[in-house]
């Protein structure tokens, strides 16, 4: 027998994943050189809360999940 809250699970959780982008960048010093363990964070200018956040890489690279048509301040440090 399929289980019905299953598939209505799944339904909702395609639009969720359907409904983010990605952000990604690259934190460098004032030298160019890029910033390992750099704090990336998205906070919602609506609810003023934080959407996502990241650590960069060796390469300084980081990557942000969000929403789509939702305004962010992005802040590294």
């Amino acid at each position: 027998m399929f289980n019905y809250k299953v598939l209505v699970f799944l339904w909702f959780l395609s639009f969720s994943i359907y409904a983010q982008v990605k952000v990604s960048g690259v934190v460098k010093d004032s030298i160019g050189n890029p910033l390992n363990l750099a704090n990336a964070i998205a906070v919602n200018l609506d609810t003023k809360a934080i959407e996502s956040y990241n650590i960069t890489n060796g390469k300084g690279v980081y990557t942000l999940n969000l929403a789509k048509n939702t305004p962010y301040k992005l802040t590294v440090s």
